[in-house]
């Protein structure tokens, strides 16, 4: 009878474990994908909310950042807007040149970087009836960690190398975390850990770097690829911060955290020199979005399966909704083809 009950306990195993396979391989595949021309602007730094109803995102223009809210974007269907429905709200404006911007994650605030000395000024803002900007400290590239509750960020330190560094959103509790070369951190999804590029091998200051993870509570440093004379850039997290997606010389890799497996996803002798593929995860974890020359295209890194969304024009500044049906992009220009697009997917 033991036997038995185990017998039908692996088969029930075996059986969900096709079906979370299969639902990985269909997610995309078989369906259509439809477009919908939001603004005839072009925008930046897109984020979803949690919902998925509202987009929020920058524009630029004249070197002056308008924060806009697009709000109700769940009211396209199936590649058509509803007239009328969708109501663009002005959040913020800054009056400065931006370098870098980020929305918080609970789309509250904003931290940004904007020229200041001969270097970068690190700033934070909270959007309501009466916003107002602070300045926290110099700084670049500002990462929220994902309770919002600390901000990342990288800066050049006094030996001429640049560093990585943590803040809370009012400008208390700064904390410098190295100095050697490092830029770019970017939170692991539990917010215990900062991926980031650095060049420390090569002096802090060459054009090669390598992808480390830095442990923050007890601070630890683990090398995570070990090339030589060669890059890594865009690096994303897994959502269960397991694994590691980046740009390489090669084109798009994966790697294990900690460092085992290694995949090559993208070939970059398919691509013109020095495009960026800009790689992330659907929120489940198993398929790799990617940008290609015009269009996109999704992998499965399991069973090699491969789906793309074509286009006439280059994408820009991508960004998944978090159901990973919705797609918001940017094409440049002020033709009909320019401004904010989203493309989603549905069934036929």
């Amino acid at each position: 009878m033991k036997c038995f009950r185990l017998i039908v306990i692996v088969f029930l195993m075996h059986m969900l474990s096709l079906s979370l396979l299969f639902a990985a391989e269909s997610r995309y595949s078989g369906k259509r994908w439809g477009f919908s021309h939001m603004i005839a602007t072009p925008g930046a730094d897109f984020a979803w909310s949690k919902d998925g109803r509202h987009l929020y995102f920058r524009v630029v223009s004249n070197d002056i950042s308008y924060i806009y809210r697009i709000r109700d974007v769940w009211k396209i269907i199936k590649g058509q807007t509803v007239p009328g429905k969708l109501k663009t709200e002005l959040l913020y404006t800054i009056r400065y040149p931006v370098k870098f911007f980020k929305f918080s994650p609970d789309l509250t605030k904003a931290a940004y970087s904007v020229p200041e000395g001969g270097g970068y000024a690190l700033f934070t803002v909270t959007f309501g009836s009466s916003p107002q900007a602070r300045r926290l400290t110099f700084g670049m590239a500002p990462e929220w960690s994902p309770k919002g509750d600390k901000i990342a960020f990288y800066f050049m330190g006094s030996n001429g190398k640049y560093g990585i560094a943590t803040i809370n959103p009012d400008g208390s509790g700064l904390k410098i975390l190295s100095a050697l070369g490092d830029w770019s951190p970017v939170w692991s999804p539990d917010g215990k850990s900062l991926a980031f590029i650095s060049s420390r091998e090569y002096s802090g200051s060459s054009e090669y770097s390598n992808i480390y993870v830095m442990r923050l509570n007890p601070l630890s440093i683990m090398q995570i690829t070990r090339d030589k004379n060669t890059f890594q850039k865009n690096v994303r997290w897994s959502p269960v911060g397991r694994k590691l997606v980046y740009e390489t010389y090669r084109g798009v890799e994966l790697i294990d955290v900690p460092p085992a497996k290694r995949k090559l996803i993208v070939n970059a002798g398919e691509y013109p020199i020095g495009h960026a593929f800009k790689p992330f995860f659907s929120p489940d974890g198993r398929w790799i979005f990617y940008r290609k020359e015009r269009g996109m295209g999704i992998f499965q890194y399991n069973t090699q399966e491969e789906v793309i969304i074509g286009g006439s024009n280059a994408w820009w500044y991508t960004e998944l909704g978090p159901y990973g049906e919705k797609i918001v992009f940017s094409i440049l220009g002020s033709g009909p083809q320019g401004g904010v697009w989203v493309v989603e997917a549905f069934d036929y």
